[in-house]
């Protein structure tokens, strides 16, 4: 559905904008910042974590165990592509496979969908990226709690590291020009939430009316929006055949996902 619309698009001349806002959040545009700069290095591994604990029953009379692929329904799906479309954008790379597992641990409501999953990216430069969403689990870092998640964000280069923890608004960098051990912290901060939450989707929106104005490229374009949801379904492919998939999928890895729905 996903390559249908980005087709139709391309042949009408529609401009066609996919909601990745997280990539107009304070904290990643002063990442993305540095990075571009060159501050960091190459970047070789990126660390992304969402845990928001709303099923707080734990082993719940379903047996999580038996838990089938569902379309549509569970945390891999609904949070983590945010995460998906960040590691290509903070990567700036694209990604060749991925390996991943997903479970229930909660309640899951009215219908079986998973509340936590690992995955790791690699990417094609050999770069690593690694997304990490739960819904079960009870607080364990206080200082990146806030009313909507836990969610920390680690970024390592060949001179250095970002630490930042958005909701709180909490920015931390250890850069070297040349290795040492010692470690070099900063310290600064970016807007927290809930301000920040809005604000992402208003710079979004004005970016996207910006290039209808102007005739420019979309700020977040169809294909990358495709990139992020072939890394989700191929985790989902990865968990149900216990093996790594190939990235972009295959139309046989493709085939296989729609027999699921």
């Amino acid at each position: 559905e996903g390559r249908e619309i980005v087709r139709v698009a391309k042949e009408e001349g529609v401009k066609l904008c996919v909601g990745h806002q997280r990539r107009f959040a304070e904290a990643e545009k002063k990442a993305l910042h540095l990075i571009r700069e060159g501050r960091l290095g190459e970047i070789y591994k990126v660390f992304l974590t969402h845990n928001l604990p709303n099923q707080p029953t734990l082993w719940s009379s379903e047996k999580w165990w038996d838990w089938k692929y569902v379309y549509s329904h569970g945390r891999w799906l609904h949070w983590a592509v945010h995460y998906a479309d960040l590691l290509c954008v903070l990567l700036q790379d694209f990604p060749v496979k991925v390996i991943c597992e997903i479970a229930q641990y909660g309640e899951g409501g009215p219908r079986l969908s998973e509340d936590n999953a690992l995955g790791i990216f690699r990417f094609s430069k050999g770069g690593l990226g690694m997304i990490e969403v739960g819904g079960t689990q009870h607080a364990v870092h206080p200082d990146t709690l806030t009313p909507e998640a836990e969610e920390r964000a680690e970024i390592c280069g060949t001179k250095g590291s970002l630490f930042s923890a958005r909701g709180n608004g909490i920015f931390r960098t250890n850069l070297h020009e040349t290795y040492r051990k010692e470690p070099n912290f900063e310290e600064s901060t970016t807007t927290p939430e809930p301000e920040d939450m809005y604000a992402q989707h208003r710079r979004l929106h004005k970016a996207f009316a910006e290039c209808i104005r102007q005739d420019g490229p979309s700020p977040v374009p169809g294909e990358e929006a495709l990139r992020a949801v072939e890394m989700i379904m191929g985790g989902y492919l990865s968990m149900i055949e216990g093996r790594s998939v190939r990235l972009p999928l295959s139309e046989a890895d493709v085939n296989k996902i729609e027999e699921l729905r």
